[in-house]
């Protein structure tokens, strides 16, 4: 088939951007809402007249501790701490009560610091690529989030308070260690993109249908043979990624997917047939091989 992007694949990939912001890899991962204000870049600068800074970026500045005077910024909306040597943060950090927009990606974390879980007002999280093993239960917490990023850590599962997280639109768990999806997922109501790339998944639950907002749903590069014809009942979906698994039989649920726009089968060890090209006709992409 055609794998040449389509006029409809530009509009498809815009309304999503604007419908789910952290859809792009990009870094930083454009915000869950757009913060207005000068972006200061240094912390002196920014203290210097404290009231009036809602945007601070110290990316790659090898940052090893943060300074306690953060705490001092009480308007900031937005903080970019991506690519430092963090491994802890301040307890003044608490006092960034309208901050909305955190960004602290490769950094030294090998746990999500608990203030953190203070931040009433944030909306987008993303600490990926550090060295987490678990998150804490607390971020439940945080009801605003719309978006948490935490690809690249080592995570086999999630907290069960995370059922309560209805409020999240995107969440990322590409590249760590999960054998199952994690059960409070299949509660997240509002959920409009699930990343799950590069994992260790072998195979999903049922409740997997409850996900009826879904738009997005990437399950790349995992270990699933089979794929439950529950998936059959997100009627939203619009993206499918089921490549590089070790799917043998053709998954017959896609079918009633009316709204798919994109459909990745390649690398699996299914066959493909002229009758299943043809019943795929009504989704526009399509990027299969036959066989492995």
């Amino acid at each position: 088939m055609n794998n040449s992007r389509k006029p409809w694949q530009k509009n498809v990939i815009f309304l999503l951007l604007m419908i789910c912001p952290q859809i792009a890899w990009l870094t930083p991962i454009k915000p869950a809402q757009h913060i207005n204000g000068k972006i200061f870049t240094s912390l002196g600068e920014a203290l210097k007249n404290p009231e009036s800074v809602t945007r601070l970026y110290l990316c790659g500045r090898k940052l090893q501790e943060l300074s306690p005077e953060i705490g001092k910024l009480r308007n900031l909306q937005e903080l970019n701490l991506i690519d430092n040597e963090l491994i802890c943060l301040p307890t003044e950090f608490a006092q960034l009560k309208k901050l909305k927009n955190l960004y602290l990606q490769f950094n030294q974390f090998t746990e999500v610091p608990k203030v953190v879980s203070q931040l009433p007002n944030l909306q987008y999280l993303s600490i990926a690529s550090n060295f987490l093993v678990k998150l804490p239960a607390n971020l439940s917490k945080l009801h605003k989030l719309t978006g948490l990023d935490v690809r690249g850590n080592k995570l086999k599962t999630l907290p069960h308070e995370f059922a309560t997280m209805q409020n999240l639109i995107t969440l990322n768990l590409d590249n760590n260690l999960l054998r199952a999806l994690p059960e409070c997922i299949t509660h997240m109501q509002r959920l409009k993109m699930l990343e799950l790339k590069n994992n260790r998944l072998k195979h999903l639950p049922e409740s997997i249908k409850n996900l009826q907002s879904l738009l997005v749903l990437d399950m790349a590069g995992n270990h699933l043979e089979e794929i439950p014809h529950s998936l059959s009942e997100l009627k939203n979906l619009v993206f499918l990624y089921l490549n590089k698994n070790q799917l043998t039989d053709f998954p017959q649920c896609v079918l009633q997917l009316k709204k798919l726009k994109l459909l990745h089968l390649k690398h699996n060890a299914m066959q493909i047939t002229a009758n299943h090209e043809k019943a795929l006709s009504f989704i526009p992409q399509v990027d299969f091989v036959s066989g492995k």
